[in-house]
């Protein structure tokens, strides 16, 4: 059975094994303007993505992080960009963007800013 949020919708009909009956949410993504691109010609620009995730039915849900496309320097082991993954449950998810929301609104002058719109 698929979560309401399940980009798949049809309950997993065809799926044999539960490992294959995981639910994802819509993703949404942010480009990470100020990190170093991997490519000299900055085509493909770091980002963070998150999106609700499930991995079989009976599972809880979570949010998934995903961290892509960030510059590791060579002298830290960087060879390649850094893509992975956490998971967060719902509420640190929440404090996670609070947390976000606080940092910008004091760069923004609005110490109470767009967090306190939002608790």
């Amino acid at each position: 059975m698929c979560a309401p949020w399940c980009e798949d919708g049809d309950g997993h009909a065809n799926a044999v094994f539960r490992e294959d009956q995981t639910c994802w949410g819509p993703a949404t993504y942010v480009d990470l303007s100020l990190e170093p691109t991997q490519d000299e010609a900055g085509a493909y620009l770091p980002r963070f993505g998150a999106q609700a995730y499930r991995w079989w039915p009976g599972a809880a849900p979570c949010v998934y992080f995903h961290i892509d496309g960030i510059k590791v320097p060579a002298n830290r082991g960087g060879d390649c960009p850094l893509d992975d993954s956490v998971h967060l449950t719902a509420d640190e998810a929440i404090r996670l963007a609070t947390a976000l929301l606080k940092a910008a609104g004091d760069i923004k002058g609005e110490p109470n800013g767009p967090a306190s719109r939002l608790i």
